[in-house]
């Protein structure tokens, strides 16, 4: 509903209340959801793709009693202990998940996709004591030299080892680091217990964090973003709400392919949370391959996709479409970057053309959480770009850039959110939370946008300057940072080159010392050696003899963008 102020109206909107739901007020999240897993302990709840292997309700409860009951009391692991999982999706994510959470641990999520350097910035960072990774011989390499001079004192492996030899070789060479196999664990032996039971946890939902996802925020380096049991209960509340929305527009019971990972805020809630909740299906795959996509939404009837936008451009420009039989699709959630108009247009109009699908462009950040997200948003609407309105027990606002002010509706602003999904702060990071979070919650979203009359809300440009690519953030200023460590470097700046598949394509503007030489080659494979797949520089590298810098020295990065060669 819309504030009541002077003409001109402003730019301040709230979502409706949220409706009271029947959660217990004395469990946490994890606890809920496991109690919920009683109910129907032969429902299928994951089907990995294309291997179908699937884990039953009955499975991920037994699984992760088992697995809490061993972490608590057999090794030894405490009440808000980092667990990291480290992993692409597969089910075992899912026992890891509830294992740890219902051991009162608290879960840190990395990118399966980062280098070894990246991936021990967060576990320094969150003072990480145990480790979940699957067996594959690299993620293994990767993992342990992370885990080198850290507190982390066991790496549990999710699947079995893809090189045993290699296995052994890493376990002779760090003996410091224990390793064991999560199906050992939570499988009963001659000594260990028959009937494991939860933990008993001395919960304080408000102050115990549940969460680290890690997030570039609106610049700089990845950081954790802290997220309670408390707000882990309000987000239960919101899945409760939007899943009997969905009924409403005939989408129940569901089934549904989950394309964003897990190790992402997006993946984690609707894939590893939602699905188990809920009572639905989730289709996963390792790694996301489109033509199994398609032809597993097909053999299992999907009707729900949680969608990133480079899927569904690439599903936009695909001829061979019309091949398979995707009229199963009653519903379809995007989010984590904008959807180029003209594609959005293309695809809603090859989709289940005889019955198109509901279609939400969901509009969120993993410091403030879904901001915008109810469905059911005009055809016009959604086709233009808006994002939809303000989520329920949320509030929206745009600001004036320089004055911080509210701005009447229509003009645009910086937008800026506050619900009680939103995060706590960064993860010893008390300077930067101040810039981000408000003393009276407001998070700052750093992206550019306005209202309409109705609240409708629509985003146009960024402050922030992170790249996105393909769903991905690239913080231009880790690579800064990376390309600074190249020793004929001496300055650096990374911007996004527009590209109507990905998004934008990470591009570096380099100054080399005097006299030095390097090529764009080069440069391109030591980033590639030292960063996710992700960030690298697929816009290309670009020499410069000068970077352009304002008078206060500050870096003019929309004078690089223009530069960039079309």
């Amino acid at each position: 509903m819309e504030n009541q102020g002077e003409k001109p109206k402003l730019s301040h909107f709230s979502g409706p209340p949220t409706p009271k739901v029947p959660l217990p007020e004395n469990k946490s999240y994890a606890e809920i959801i496991l109690d919920k897993l009683v109910d129907n302990e032969d429902r299928v709840v994951y089907t990995e793709i294309p291997s179908k292997r699937q884990m039953t309700s009955g499975e991920i409860r037994k699984n992760s009693i088992r697995l809490a009951s061993v972490l608590s009391h057999e090794l030894g692991y405490s009440k808000c202990d980092v667990a990291c999982i480290c992993s692409y999706n597969i089910p075992e994510f899912v026992t890891a998940i509830y294992g740890s959470a219902a051991a009162g641990l608290t879960l840190m999520l990395c990118n399966a996709l980062y280098s070894y350097y990246e991936m021990n910035h967060q576990i320094v960072d969150s003072n990480t004591k145990v480790v979940f990774v699957p067996g594959d011989k690299v993620l293994i390499e990767k993992t342990v030299k992370a885990c080198e001079g850290t507190n982390v004192n066991r790496i549990i492996l999710m699947t079995s080892a893809e090189d045993s030899e290699q296995l052994e070789t890493v376990k002779s060479e760090h003996p410091a680091l224990q390793f064991v196999f999560l199906q050992d664990l939570i499988t009963d032996t001659e000594n260990g217990t028959k009937n494991p039971q939860l933990p008993k946890i001395d919960w304080d939902f408000k102050n115990d964090t549940a969460l680290i996802p890690y997030s570039s925020g609106t610049t700089g380096k990845a950081k954790g973003v802290v997220i309670k049991h408390s707000t882990m209960l309000e987000h239960m509340k919101f899945f409760f709400i939007f899943s009997r929305m969905m009924e409403e527009y005939g989408v129940k019971p569901t089934t549904d392919f989950c394309i964003p990972p897990m190790f992402h805020i997006y993946g984690f809630m609707v894939c590893g949370l939602l699905a188990p909740f809920m009572g639905c299906h989730a289709l996963m795959q390792r790694r996301f391959n489109y033509t199994q996509m398609l032809e597993s939404i097909q053999e299992f009837k999907a009707n729900r996709v949680f969608m990133l936008p480079a899927v569904m451009v690439q599903m936009a420009k695909d001829p061979s479409l019309d091949q398979y039989n995707l009229t199963s699709i009653k519903s379809i959630l995007c989010g984590t970057a904008p959807m180029p108009k003209e594609q959005l247009k293309t695809f809603l109009s090859k989709v289940n053309k005889e019955n198109p699908p509901l279609f939400t462009n969901a509009y969120g950040m993993t410091e403030s959480g879904g901001a915008t997200m109810p469905p059911g948003a005009p055809i016009e609407y959604v086709l233009s770009g808006s994002v939809g309105q303000i989520s329920m027990g949320t509030e929206g606002k745009v600001v004036d850039l320089d004055t911080l002010e509210t701005v009447p509706i229509g003009t645009e602003g910086e937008i800026w959110m506050r619900s009680p999904v939103r995060m706590h702060g960064y993860l010893n990071r008390e300077e930067e939370t101040k810039k981000t979070l408000m003393a009276d919650g407001w998070v700052r979203t750093g992206d550019i946008g306005y209202f309409n009359e109705e609240g409708y809300l629509w985003i146009t440009d960024r402050l922030k300057e992170l790249v996105k690519y393909k769903g991905y953030q690239v913080p231009p200023a880790e690579l800064e940072d990376l390309l600074l460590t190249y020793p004929s470097i001496i300055e650096a700046a990374v911007v996004g080159k527009p590209d109507e598949t990905a998004g934008e394509l990470p591009t570096a503007f380099v100054v080399l010392s005097k006299d030095a030489h390097a090529t764009p080659e080069e440069i391109q494979a030591y980033v590639k050696e030292r960063a996710a797949p992700y960030k690298q520089l697929k816009g290309g590298v670009i020499f410069m003899q000068s970077l352009p810098r304002n008078p206060t020295g500050k870096l003019l990065r929309r004078q690089l963008k223009e530069m960039i060669p079309k």
